[in-house]
This record gives C-alpha cells, sequence and structure tokens, in this order.
C-alpha cells in the first residue's frame, strides 16, 4: 500500500513535524469524513534529516518558590523536564507545588541538594535574599550571604561530581546592580563594575559561580526589574496606583531597566538548551525607560494618575541605605541576548504592562461600573464607605454585561471578611490590634487583585 507515492513503510507518526524535515511537494491530498479529515504530507526520501525530538532536561533550582523561580519551575514542567526544587523549606515549596499539579517534581531541603545536582544535567541558580528593604548593617550581610552562600553550595556539589553524573550547564542569576548607578552612562556586557555597595555584592556572587568547573557551561544572567503580576516591584505598586495614590519615586528621571518575567524566563530557558549561550548575558528590555515614564504607562493602563511623587526624603527614612535601589538606576541593553538571535515577547514597557495587567484592569473596571451588589452580601457602613472612597470614585454605576457580578461580590465579601478576622481568625494576617482601617484596605487590595484576576481567568 502506498500513501501519496510513498511506501506506507517510511512514513511514520510523529507528535511534532520539523519544517526542516518536511516539505510539500504536491497539493494535500485530503479524504473528506463526517468527523475528520486525513491530510497526506510527503516527506522528503532524499533527505537524510530526521524528525527533530526535543531533548529532556532534569533541571535542578534553587529560588524555585520565589517570584521568577516559580514561573521558570511551571514552564519546564509544562514542557515534560524532570524538575528539582531545592529549598530550605519543604514544606512551602509543597504548598507552591502541590503533587496533584505537579506530579512529579522532586522537592529536596538543603542536606539533599548534593544528591538531586548530581545526576541533573543542568541547575538554575535564583536563590537570595530580596534587597528592598532597610538595610542595617546585618541586613546588608544577610543579603550579600544569602547568595554566595548558595552559589557556593551549588558550585561544590557541582565539582565533587564525577564526570558521568555532572551537570552539563549553569545558569546562575546575578543583576544589573553590578554596573553601578547612572543617569547618563549606557551598559552593556562590556561594561566595568560599578563601586557601590550592590556592585559589590554582585561582584562577589558572580566570582562565586566562577569556581565552578571549567567543563561545565557557566551562563551568569545579569538580570534587571522582573515585571510580573505575581511578585516584584509591580505587585506592590499595583494597589497604591489603584488608591489613586501612585507615582514616581524620587525624581523620577532615574534609568529603569526592566524586562518581562515570561521574557525572563524564555531567556533562562534558552540558556539551558542552547549552548551558544555562555559567559554574561543582560536580562533587560532592549528598550529601557524612566521610572517617571514608566510609571505613566502603569497609571494609564489602571487608569489612575500618576500625580503622587514619593519624595526622597520621604523613602530614606523608610528604607534607609536601601533607598538606593529605587532612587537611583542605570540604563542597561541587552546587547549580548540580541548578538544571540534572543526575540523578546515584550520590548516595549506599555506592552509589557498591559500584558500583565489587561485581566486586572478589566476586573477593577467591573467593580467601577457594576457598583456593589445588592444581593447576598451584608452591606455594612465600613465596606461601603473604604469601598466608595477608595474604588467607586465614579458615582454613576451603570450595568455592564460583559462584567460578572460576583467577581463584585467576591471582592466586598473579601472586604468584609478582612475586618471581621481582625477579631474572629487568630491565625489572620489581619488581626493585629494596631492595624489601621487604611492598612488594611491596602493589604487586601493585595490579596484582591490576585484572587479576582485567577478568578476573571477561571471563568
Amino acid at each position: 500500500m502506498e500513501l501519496c507515492g510513498v511506501p506506507a513503510t517510511t512514513f511514520s507518526w510523529t507528535s511534532s513535524i520539523s519544517p526542516s524535515s518536511f516539505h510539500i511537494s504536491q497539493p494535500l491530498s485530503t479524504w473528506g469524513f463526517k468527523k475528520f479529515k486525513i491530510y497526506c504530507v510527503i516527506q522528503d526520501v532524499g533527505s537524510s534529516a530526521q524528525p527533530h525530538k526535543e531533548t529532556q532536561m532534569t533541571v535542578s533550582v534553587t529560588g524555585a518558590t520565589g517570584f521568577i523561580g516559580r514561573r521558570l519551575v511551571k514552564r519546564l514542567h509544562a514542557d515534560n523536564h524532570g524538575v528539582k526544587v531545592l529549598t530550605r523549606s519543604k514544606s512551602q515549596a509543597q504548598s507552591i507545588f502541590p503533587d496533584k499539579e505537579f506530579p512529579g517534581i522532586v522537592i529536596a531541603e538543603e542536606g539533599d541538594w548534593k544528591n538531586c545536582i548530581q545526576g541533573s544535567s543542568a541547575v538554575v541558580n535564583l536563590a537570595g535574599m530580596p534587597i528592598s528593604t532597610r538595610w542595617s548593617p546585618e541586613i546588608k550581610k544577610e543579603i550579600k550571604q544569602s547568595r554566595i552562600k548558595v552559589t557556593s553550595k551549588v558550585v561544590e556539589a557541582i565539582n565533587e561530581s564525577q564526570e558521568a553524573i555532572r551537570p552539563a550547564v549553569l545558569v546562575s542569576a546575578t543583576a544589573v546592580g553590578y554596573y553601578g548607578t547612572s543617569e547618563t552612562q549606557v551598559f552593556d556586557e562590556q561594561s566595568p563594575s560599578g563601586s557601590d555597595y550592590l556592585a559589590e555584592v554582585c561582584r562577589e556572587w558572580e566570582s562565586t559561580a566562577l569556581r565552578v568547573d571549567n567543563r561545565v557551561r557557566l551562563v551568569r544572567i545579569r538580570i534587571g526589574v522582573a515585571l510580573g503580576r505575581d511578585g516584584g516591584a509591580l505587585a506592590k505598586m499595583i494597589p497604591i496606583f489603584m488608591m489613586f495614590a501612585g507615582g514616581p519615586l524620587g525624581s523620577g528621571k532615574q534609568w529603569f531597566s526592566w524586562i518581562h518575567v515570561d521574557d525572563l524566563v524564555s531567556l533562562i530557558y534558552e540558556a539551558l538548551s542552547n549552548p551558544t549561550y555562555e559567559g554574561v548575558i543582560n536580562a533587560t528590555a532592549p528598550n529601557p525607560v524612566r521610572l517617571g515614564e514608566m510609571c505613566s504607562h502603569l497609571g494609564s493602563v489602571l487608569g489612575r494618575p500618576s500625580w503622587l511623587p514619593v519624595p526622597d526624603l520621604a523613602l530614606k527614612a523608610v528604607l534607609g541605605e536601601g533607598a538606593t535601589v529605587v532612587l537611583e538606576g542605570q540604563r542597561v541593553l541587552p546587547a549580548k541576548a540580541k548578538e544571540l538571535g534572543f526575540s523578546f515577547k515584550y520590548p516595549y514597557v506599555k506592552e509589557a504592562l498591559k500584558a500583565i495587567l489587561s485581566d486586572i484592569a478589566l476586573t477593577w473596571l467591573s467593580f467601577r461600573v457594576v457598583g456593589m451588589p445588592t444581593e447576598g452580601v451584608n452591606q455594612n457602613t465600613w465596606v461601603k464607605t473604604q469601598a466608595s472612597q477608595c474604588l467607586f470614585p465614579n458615582k454613576e454605576i451603570k450595568p455592564v454585561p460583559c462584567c460578572p457580578k460576583n467577581e463584585s461580590i467576591i471582592f466586598c465579601k473579601l472586604l468584609f471578611v478582612t475586618k471581621k478576622a481582625r477579631h474572629h481568625r487568630p491565625d489572620s494576617p489581619y488581626n493585629r490590634p494596631y492595624l489601621a482601617k487604611k492598612e488594611c484596605l491596602q493589604i487586601t487590595l493585595e490579596r484582591g487583585v490576585k484572587l479576582l484576576s485567577q478568578t476573571s481567568s477561571r471563568e
């Protein structure tokens, strides 16, 4: 029997067809049936190319429970790669990656890291204490040591591995803080290191990674400000803007080198699988912006003004030396990524923000136009006043068919339960006597945005 002139014995079904392996040498032949159609694709018999089958990896990941790590693990797992989560808190990791949703993922505490790394085909090192806090001498020490200690442990485990079970690649995170700060200079991978505290941290962080066996391909990813809904700087800014209190930090003239979290995960993913990725790679979008411009775009996407700047002195009073992170910036370009042919899905910040916040913006819009539900919710005075002041400045209530009412109901219930929880739930994060209503509302907004956007996506 032959199919379209090709012996049946030479034709095989695959889950994917490589464009380089097949061509259509004549119009597709089809046979129509009630429920389906059969298409014949002619294989180039003269070509020795075989259908491409992606190599499956086993990847050990530190910092897997963090903002970036969670996204990376989900991507790897979705693509059927083996994932080993290296964590200091197994219970926390299990709550983020439950067995039902992530079957096959290995979760290992520090004592088992070495065994996990040995036998992995790759390691991604993302661990490190957050830097957006007040820097006391103790905190500064912890910021540095949290990065160096974990990186050193990973490098040691790799170097002690026998060749047969040694990972082939180490992707180790670092940061654009390596370059220091400047309002005028442009930095790429060839630029020298700066002289401030964060530059010092990054230098030591990278020098620790450089001690890995030279037979292991090392990729140092210098990460800019990662933008995403579930964490990082943007998650903290959204509630402030939604309460009409958003604006640039400091002068707004400082450079903001950003990257959409999906692009960052794709860059790390490519570094794992593509042998041409080696050395230093800046993980920043090709079009950095001033912070004032970024805040203006954020306000525009959310339908809120960006009018209330936070003075330098106020930030320094709260964060001390740590205010450097937000008051000073650097203009960093991804020269190496572009040279390697990496394609950014989100090269411009406005498009990135629209993609991240589209469902959130629609959800909040639905609150404003649908208004407070009248059925099924105890409309006490506190809920009415807080919601009307912060969420419904537009008093013209017009029903919109495309906005599900239950979104408003969920949020109003959330506000009401939050108030009650301070009195009736000892384990509630809101159960603090000194917590003012405004603070309570702000925390609620952070939780509410996430809950509602999940609800919106499910519907």
